[in-house]
């Protein structure tokens, strides 16, 4: 009897350590729902537009550099719109250029995240976060795509959903009523 209390406490300390051991710690860093590829050409116009959407909020915040567009070499989505947590990732090629600097254009990658929700009749993408890696890429940074078509392409769609919005809205007199 003298013996059955201690080997009984001894038994729950280790079965205690069992399932410590068993379960597992969550990641800090880790998320989830893993990126998948996001099936959609790489030259497709929203994602050019995203694309260039991304490195002009990148060029608002930091004044001392500046970037320019190449292409997108990447794209990446997870999560769903339903459940309100759907997210693209892209990953495109940059040119960075210092205000004070003389020599050459440096090829770098930058990334950019945008927040995807269902408003009205279409998808709205919201940009989330942006990094700019600090790997140089060798080779030469020429621009492949052209950033004056991709703007008249944004100029027309946001036109066209400006017509849209006045089309759909009932036209009302205001009239004076007598007193």
């Amino acid at each position: 009897m003298k013996y059955l209390i201690p080997f009984s406490f001894l038994l729950l300390i280790f079965v205690i350590t069992v399932f410590n051991r068993e379960t597992p710690e969550p990641s800090i860093n880790g998320t989830k729902r893993p990126w998948r590829t996001w099936n959609i050409s790489l030259n497709n116009s929203l994602v050019l537009r995203l694309g260039l959407r991304g490195v002009n909020r990148y060029n608002k915040m930091h004044k001392n550099s500046t970037l320019t567009f190449i292409n997108v070499t990447k794209t990446l989505k997870h999560g769903k719109i339903c459940s309100g947590n759907k997210e693209v990732k892209l990953l495109i090629l940059v040119s960075l250029n210092y205000s004070n600097s003389t020599s050459d254009n440096k090829c770098q990658k930058f990334r950019t995240v945008y927040n995807v929700t269902n408003e009205g009749k279409g998808k709205r993408y919201y940009p989330k976060r942006y990094r700019l890696f600090n790997s140089i890429l060798k080779g030469e940074c020429k621009q492949t795509v052209n950033n004056k078509t991709i703007l008249a392409n944004i100029k027309a769609v946001d036109k066209k959903k400006n017509k849209l919005k006045l089309g759909s809205t009932p036209i009302r007199e205001t009239t004076k009523l007598p007193k």
